[in-house]
């Protein structure tokens, strides 16, 4: 999910037609049939040679529609901020570390990058962003394994989901752990904790600011060496450190359970098939105001025709929101297709194209001023990396992005460009 460095272009992905997971049932009675014997998945440990790896890196970009403006929306010239510009060019200059350690059946992972971003008119959006990933794969035992890790990314918000045109940087620190444990040759269980904190800087937004846990456990059963069945269940707790009440009733704190089937089926050694289908159910305390229950599913299909080609299809139905307004929800149908063709060793070409319905329900204040809401959005990116040289890499990126919606706040359309180069050490 994520974007250029200036904006949180998060495009929420997720789940499939029903036509799809009806196959699901015969496919895993036919695998059934067929298993082989098979023992639990490996965890990828200490199996790469020690890296340590600076990079400095230079972005140039140009934005059409820098707030993502409605279309009938009039010059802005300084109604939004001093000297602000519906377009703008921007640079964003960066440098960071991306590091590899393994050990003892152990894996130690850690990449940091720190970029400025610096506009040509809109200079008020002038801001410091960053990405930060720590990741330790462990393995104790042939049969006991799993993961511990911390994300942290912090960019310049979108304004486009909140209607807030003054700089808001968002920022979300997860930290999770899970294990898996093999019964015996086929049968495995599975858990996890998770804990994700969303914070806005600006103080009109922060009541899109949230606390969530998860727990989830399940049980796998691999019916041969590459695929496997079986079924999850997640518990979430939500809180909004700044609660939101309509009429004395507490419509922001939720709590969130899903159960789903699990389906992973390599047919080939050039095609795979990665599904879910479940039910989620979510409440709120003293309100049925924002309450959903429903089914949620997804289907990616991998197919690689040759060495130097692949596809990958996705649909799907989930419930989900953008980071930098987590406080209004929708549920997400939508297909989207990435092909990729690496034309040399020096040069690789990839695009990604997605249709999204997005119906919001009634989860924050926007539903009571605006009323219901239904959005499409289409998208379509493509990327060109080129490698002139072992350790630089040129890239350059083509954004096009069309918001339609039943409100006319919401409907706009941007195309973002941009070239950069990235040197290691």
């Amino acid at each position: 999910m994520t974007c250029a460095p200036n904006q949180a272009r998060i495009y929420p992905g997720g789940p499939c037609p029903v036509v799809l997971l009806s196959l699901l049932l015969p496919v895993a009675v036919l695998m059934s049939v067929s298993a082989a014997a098979a023992g639990p998945e490996d965890s990828t440990y200490a199996d790469t040679p020690d890296q340590y790896k600076v990079f400095v890196a230079d972005q140039y970009s140009y934005d059409d529609n820098v707030f993502r403006l409605p279309t009938y929306f009039p010059f802005i010239g300084n109604g939004l901020a001093p000297n602000a510009s519906r377009e703008d060019h921007f640079d964003t200059v960066s440098v960071g570390t991306d590091d590899h350690w393994g050990f003892a059946r152990q894996s130690l992972s850690l990449m940091l990058e720190l970029s400025e971003n610096f506009f040509v008119r809109n200079t008020d959006l002038d801001n410091t962003s960053g990405i930060g990933n720590f990741l330790w794969t462990w393995q104790f035992s042939s049969s006991l394994s799993g993961h511990a890790g911390v994300d942290y990314v912090r960019q310049l918000a979108n304004s486009s989901q909140t209607l807030y045109y003054g700089k808001d940087l968002v920022s979300s620190i997860t930290e999770y752990a899970d294990a898996r444990y093999a019964l015996g040759p086929h049968w495995t269980v599975f858990g996890g904790l998770r804990n994700a904190e969303i914070t806005n800087s600006a103080v009109e937004v922060q009541v899109n600011d949230y606390r969530n846990q998860t727990a989830n456990g399940g049980l796998e059963y691999a019916t041969s060496a590459n695929d496997t069945i079986g079924a999850e269940y997640r518990y979430t707790t939500a809180r909004a450190p700044q609660n939101l009440f309509y009429a004395g009733l507490d419509v922001s704190d939720y709590s969130e359970q899903s159960a789903r089937i699990t389906l992973k089926y390599l047919p080939t050694d050039k095609t795979s098939i990665d599904a879910y289908v479940g039910y989620l159910q979510r409440e709120y305390p003293d309100t049925t105001a924002g309450e959903f229950s429903g089914d949620i599913w997804r289907v990616n299909f991998n197919w690689q025709p040759t060495d130097k080609t692949r596809l990958v299809a996705s649909v799907w139905r989930d419930l989900q929101a953008y980071v930098d307004a987590e406080s209004n929800y929708f549920v997400a149908k939508g297909e989207s297709l990435m092909p990729t063709w690496a034309a040399s060793e020096k040069i690789n070409v990839s695009a990604t194209f997605s249709w999204v319905t997005q119906d919001y329900i009634a989860s924050s204040p926007a539903f009571i001023t605006l009323g219901t809401r239904r959005d499409t959005v289409n998208s379509q990116i493509i990327s060109l990396l080129y490698f002139p040289e072992r350790s630089v890499t040129l890239t350059f990126s083509y954004d096009n992005e069309s918001h339609n919606s039943n409100i006319s706040e919401f409907v706009y359309s941007d195309r973002l460009m941009s070239a950069a180069v990235k040197v290691a050490f």
